[in-house]
């Protein structure tokens, strides 16, 4: 009796799928089936794949996977929206022109993946890795960023309106003519990035660092935030910074007070060329008193360590013909000098910088000029009628409690004191240090009227 080979059933293609993605048999996932497979395999287990609902593809190797030429052959264009990529390998990946809205990416491999023209609107990218990607032209709006690192990424011509991009390594990034309205970029790491412009209406850089970023004619609002933003060195060519922008301050005032010192120098020559001059007063009173903090006694060492002597004596050699205690001694007796007469010298510059801005506010405030004036007037009035040096030649009385007043108020400005004279030389030695003071705080005086009529 022979017997007939049964005829094979058609076994359909969901099956071996449904087989990868069950949870109990995780061996092979789908992954490693697209990995090794040819390009009309590939096209068969993604196109089952998304017969099946979202594309589940975490932690997969997809290196190899032409996804923009699978969907030429016929693969759906929204293969990728909404697919769960999380973890996934797609380092120089071609994904150009595709669609991943809502796609989930977080911790993803994609260094030197081609996404231009993509559309990744309300994607999640958190800490994936897009290092030396081309997101040019892409669609990036309300895409999670937070803690990506997309370092020298092309994202030119982006469009990313409400974009969160905290904590995000943007270091020279190119962002030109980028559209970043209402982004969030705090905490972010934008050190040599180019952002020309680029539309930062409504974005928000608090914390962020720019130090040698190129902002040169970007688009700003009163709203873009950069208040303790890190900006050394930072390019505003063109754009219309204000002092309102920066908050209380720049972020070196609390990590390096030189590097402060510099960046408001550099943000009072910008404002002074828009024409700003509140702004640049500001700039200029914040430019002074980090100054005048680098030479605080307990900081200057850390600032100007050249002015002091090294840490430790030059050593010599025990076989050294001078090799013995007494030169040892010798050298440590000729640093001290040296470091007595920086911290004397420092010192003073922090005495003297703190008296300008006590006074006149380094030079920029009327108010506090006029008030230092008025209570030199009333203080050395007092001095004169306490220790009784005047005399009035005019009258035999001797002086009145007002004749004080004249006289301080002579002493001070070029008014004449007759017919009042000292009659002591402590109240003469008084009167000469009061001209002096007088000559300094009324020169201040015609200098902050001067700079505010040049700059009207």
């Amino acid at each position: 009796m022979s017997t007939r080979p049964s005829p094979l059933v058609p076994i359909p293609l969901e099956a071996p799928v449904r087989r990868l993605l069950a949870p109990p048999s995780p061996a092979r996932p789908l992954g490693e089936a697209l990995l090794g497979a040819e390009a009309p395999r590939q096209l068969d287990l993604l196109r089952a794949a998304r017969a099946l609902g979202t594309l589940q593809l975490p932690r997969a190797d997809l290196r190899q996977v032409d996804f923009r030429a699978l969907i030429a052959q016929g693969l759906p264009a929204d293969l990728l929206v909404g697919a769960n990529l999380s973890g996934a390998t797609l380092s120089g990946a071609r994904l150009a022109g595709l669609s991943l809205r809502n796609a989930q990416l977080d911790g993803a491999l994609l260094v030197a993946t081609d996404l231009a023209n993509s559309d990744l609107s309300s994607a999640s990218l958190r800490s994936a890795h897009l290092t030396g990607a081309c997101l040019a032209r892409a669609e990036l709006s309300f895409c999670d960023l937070r803690g990506a690192s997309l370092l020298t990424a092309d994202l030119a011509h982006v469009t990313a309106t409400g974009v969160d991009l905290r904590d995000t390594l943007l270091h020279s990034a190119r962002l030109a003519h980028a559209v970043l309205r209402g982004a969030d970029l705090r905490w972010s790491r934008l050190d040599g990035a180019n952002l020309m412009r680029a539309d930062l209406r409504g974005a928000r850089f608090a914390g962020a660092s720019l130090e040698l970023a190129n902002l040169t004619a970007a688009r700003l609002s009163t709203t873009t935030d950069f208040g303790y933003a890190f900006l050394h060195r930072t390019r505003w060519d063109q754009v219309a910074l204000t002092r309102a922008h920066l908050g209380g301050g720049v972020g070196e005032c609390f990590t390096d007070l030189a590097q402060a010192r510099d960046t408001y120098a550099e943000l009072k020559r910008h404002f002074e060329a828009e024409g700003r001059a509140d702004d640049a007063r500001w700039a200029h009173r914040l430019a002074s008193r980090m100054d005048t903090l680098t030479h605080r006694p307990d900081r200057a060492r850390t600032y100007y360590a050249a002015d002091w002597s090294p840490p430790h004596p030059p050593t010599i050699s025990p076989r050294h013909p001078l090799a013995f205690p007494a030169t040892t001694a010798r050298l440590r007796e000729a640093c001290r000098p040296r470091d007595l007469r920086a911290s004397l010298r420092h010192g003073g510059l922090w005495a003297l910088g703190q008296l300008n801005r006590t006074t006149t506010d380094y030079g920029t405030s009327y108010r506090r000029i006029l008030s230092t004036l008025a209570v030199i007037w009333l203080a050395f009035g007092a001095f004169f009628q306490l220790v009784g040096g005047l005399a009035h030649l005019e009258r035999s009385s001797g002086a009145q409690w007002y004749d004080g007043l004249h006289y301080s108020a002579a002493a001070l400005t070029p008014i004449d004191a007759y017919p009042l004279v000292t009659t002591s030389t402590v109240a003469h030695l008084a009167a000469i240090a009061e001209g002096v003071t007088g000559i300094v705080l009324i020169g201040a005086l015609g200098f902050v009227t001067a700079c505010r009529l040049r700059r009207q």
